[in-house]
């Protein structure tokens, strides 16, 4: 009965290494792709800290943390964010000068239970950095009891202060996208005067009769 056990846990041994090997690979292939993706739309390796020397700031994250399925993009992002979470906190941690890249991206791959560690942790660091109010135990809690809306939540301010870094636009507000659409410019109005009716003599191609 020991020699199937012994059997059995080495053998769940190697299963759970070979999983994890497959999963850190998997996260440097999309990690590196991900990269590249931003390094074209933003013209720039934005995986690095360069939004500390813009001075953006913010009182808040610009989307709600239940807002996973508003945008554009909704199946990758999510996607992404529930499969390949250490790519997104890896961005994050890099763009914010928390941790770099690949480092980020290398540690949360392996120790993947205890990534809702890692991004409270950040996630503080991004509050103090934009000057955002104060939430700890709400940080805590957003990160303990869901994660991935708390890292879209996150990437998506993230990927906002990028378009302020390509834009070249410093000390700036992020304010909430909810601001942001209510600013919709009124439609023009006519200043015409309005037609007058014409008389009866008018139509029948007549000058009026003054009596």
């Amino acid at each position: 009965m020991s020699c199937v056990r012994r059997f059995l846990s080495s053998r769940f041994a190697n299963v759970s290494s070979s999983f994890s090997m497959i999963c850190l690979v998997c996260h440097i292939l999309v990690g590196a792709s991900y990269r590249t993706r931003l390094m074209i739309s933003y013209r720039a390796d934005v995986c690095r800290p360069v939004l500390p020397p813009l001075g953006l700031y913010a009182n808040t994250f610009n989307t709600g943390l239940f807002d996973c399925f508003q945008g554009e993009g909704v199946l990758k992002r999510n996607f992404i964010a529930c499969c390949c979470a250490p790519v997104y906190y890896a961005v994050d941690a890099a763009a914010t000068d928390f941790m770099g890249f690949w480092l980020a991206l290398i540690l949360t791959s392996i120790f993947i239970p205890i990534i809702w560690v890692f991004g409270y942790i950040t996630r503080l660091h991004i509050r103090r950095l934009f000057k955002m109010d104060r939430a700890v135990l709400l940080d805590f809690c957003s990160w303990f009891f869901c994660c991935t809306c708390a890292l879209i939540q996150e990437h998506r301010f993230i990927l906002r202060a990028f378009q302020a870094f390509k834009e070249n636009k410093s000390d700036f507000e992020i304010t909430p996208d909810i601001q942001q659409a209510k600013t919709v410019t009124s439609r023009p109005q006519s200043t015409e005067p309005p037609p007058t009716p014409a008389t009866s003599s008018q139509t029948n191609g007549q000058s009026p009769v003054i009596v």
